[in-house]
C-alpha cells in the first residue's frame, strides 16, 4: 500500500504551504501543475513557475491541459500540483480531460499532490458538481457558488415551509422530542 502525501490548503494563495509542498518534492523532481480551475491559467503558471524559480530552481514544471492530460505518465513525476481558482472550472476540465483517474494513479502511486482552493476539493471523500450546475455557474458568472448554493438552499427552505403548511392545513400534526410540526 502507497503512503499517501495529500497537502490541501485553501483560502487564496499560501506561500508557507507552497514552500512546505515544494520542498517535499526530492532534488531535481519532477512537478506536474493543474491549472485546470484557474480563469486566467497563464497568469497562474507564471506565477507558480516564478515561485518555484525562487524557492526551488532545481525543480521541472510541466503543464497538464486538455491537449496532455492522456499522455501523462505518473511515473514521470514525482508531484502533482492542482491550482486553485474557479470550483466549476475546475470539475469541467478534470471531467472533461478524463483527468480524475490520472489523480487517482498518483494517489495510489504515493506521490506528493498539492491541492490549492478549489484544488483541495478534490482530496475530499465526496466530491461533485453536476453538469446543470456548472452549466448555471457558467451562464452566471457574476455569481459565486457559494451564492448561488446559497440561494437555492434558501429556496429549498421555502419550499419546505410551503409543505409544512400544506400539511398543517391538511390536519397533518408530526411530533418529535426536538419539534413539532
Amino acid at each position: 500500500m502507497a503512503v499517501e502525501n495529500i497537502i490541501i490548503g485553501g483560502g487564496g494563495r499560501s506561500p508557507n504551504m507552497e514552500k512546505f509542498f515544494l520542498d517535499m518534492i526530492p532534488m531535481n523532481g519532477r512537478l506536474l501543475l493543474c491549472p485546470m480551475a484557474s480563469p486566467n491559467p497563464e497568469i497562474s503558471i507564471a506565477k507558480r513557475n516564478e515561485t518555484i524559480s525562487n524557492l526551488r530552481p532545481d525543480i521541472i514544471m510541466d503543464i497538464a491541459n486538455g491537449s496532455t492530460t492522456a499522455d501523462v505518465n505518473v511515473n514521470d513525476y514525482d508531484a502533482l500540483w492542482i491550482l486553485g481558482g474557479e470550483v466549476y472550472n475546475l470539475f469541467e476540465g478534470i471531467y472533461k480531460n478524463n483527468f480524475v483517474e490520472k489523480i487517482e494513479e498518483f494517489r495510489k502511486a504515493g506521490k506528493i499532490i498539492y491541492g490549492g482552493s478549489a484544488g483541495a476539493m478534490l482530496m475530499g471523500c465526496e466530491v461533485g458538481m453536476d453538469q446543470e450546475t456548472i452549466d448555471f455557474m457558467k451562464a452566471n458568472p457574476h455569481m459565486k457558488p457559494l451564492h448561488w448554493l446559497k440561494a437555492r438552499e434558501r429556496e429549498r427552505e421555502r419550499e419546505r415551509e410551503r409543505e409544512r403548511e400544506r400539511e398543517r392545513e391538511r390536519g397533518v400534526v408530526c411530533r418529535s422530542s426536538l419539534a413539532t410540526i
